[in-house]
């Protein structure tokens, strides 16, 4: 494999998303550069970039290397915070896996442990790394990780036709009652630049303040995840990858949510409201006017991201994933 420097994988990044795009079993939009990136700036600023380029087919590999006084030395993908990320990319995935084998193994006196998240147990990279490590390495499953998704690519009706008949007559309630309350959505699919970009996410971070996460200082209002989407924002945007929506009620702002779409997918971000409007559901409304925006915009699946109880009723389906762990 050939190493990368940060300069280099920022350089080839492009045709990084491109074998993501590819790759078979991951979590595509989680796996590409709009998230691993602004995570591993933000999340891991302190770890040291290990990536790869394969030699003998096309994919890569993005790790970064820490240390931490109990494990010792590892590798682990750029984003681990939530273990969403699968680190071995490539149409041929289990070529490149392999070939991540061989050059761990070659490597093996600067690292003592692999962290490989986002692995399906299903997945040919699963299969790789257990056949090239499990003689004479220790393995064990970490955390696993869930994602919830739903079809949306026959458009809100069709959506609405897979829900029960409780959660139809709830939402058209809520819709009617919105509708009389003067509720109005501001759909956002297109930034000139940067600078608009951390206008409508200021926007955003305003209304988060006056969320229920907010005030109890649980929110994305300061620190890393502040730093996190800051970051992330411009760079779906550029790809022309960024949608946002706002909710609002007599020209005031008490809804959000944004999100970024890789391929026919929309991975759902974050979103939240005002919570002194929490009777009239803004949340909810918001969700049913992205899913009819979206699915306008000829979207076909909308990931609502990390696999929670209440997510049940708006999915149809999960997908979950593993972390690997090896240790010599």
């Amino acid at each position: 494999m050939l190493r990368l420097d940060t300069q280099q994988f920022k350089e080839t990044i492009d045709a990084f998303d491109a074998q993501v795009a590819q790759t078979p079993d991951i979590d595509r939009f989680c796996s590409a550069s709009c998230w691993i990136l602004p995570a591993f700036e933000t999340l891991s600023s302190e770890h040291q970039l290990w990536a790869w380029k394969a030699t003998q087919t096309d994919g890569y590999v993005a790790l970064c290397k820490g240390s931490h006084p109990r494990v010792g030395r590892y590798l682990q993908p750029l984003e681990a915070s939530w273990g969403l990320a699968s680190p071995i990319v490539g149409k041929n995935v289990a070529a490149v896996t392999d070939e991540f084998i061989a050059q761990a193994r070659e490597i093996s006196h600067s690292w003592d442990i692999l962290f490989l998240t986002g692995i399906s147990e299903t997945s040919p990279q699963f299969e790789a790394l257990v056949r090239g490590f499990q003689v004479d390495h220790f393995m064990g499953i970490g955390p696993s990780m869930g994602r919830q998704f739903a079809s949306i690519e026959d458009g809100l009706e069709g959506y609405l036709s897979r829900r029960s008949s409780k959660f139809r007559a709830n939402i058209r309630r809520e819709m009617r009652r919105a509708n009389q309350m003067g509720v109005q959505f501001e759909y956002l699919n297109n930034f000139k630049d940067a600078q608009e970009c951390l206008e409508v996410f200021e926007r955003i971070i305003r209304i988060e303040h006056r969320s229920w996460k907010g005030r109890e200082g649980a929110g994305i209002t300061h620190g890393r995840m502040y730093e996190f989407y800051r970051s992330m924002l411009p760079r779906l945007a550029e790809k022309g990858a960024l949608r946002v929506l706002f909710g609002t009620v007599d020209g005031v702002d008490i809804a959000y949510g944004f999100g970024g779409i890789f391929q026919n997918t929309y991975r759902g971000l974050q979103m939240s409201f005002d919570q002194d409007y929490h009777d009239i559901s803004p949340g909810n409304l918001a969700q049913i006017e992205m899913i009819q925006c979206l699915a306008r915009d000829g979207v076909e699946i909308y990931d609502m991201g990390q696999s929670m109880d209440y997510k049940s009723s708006w999915t149809d389906a999960e997908f979950e994933t593993v972390a690997v762990i090896v240790r010599k």
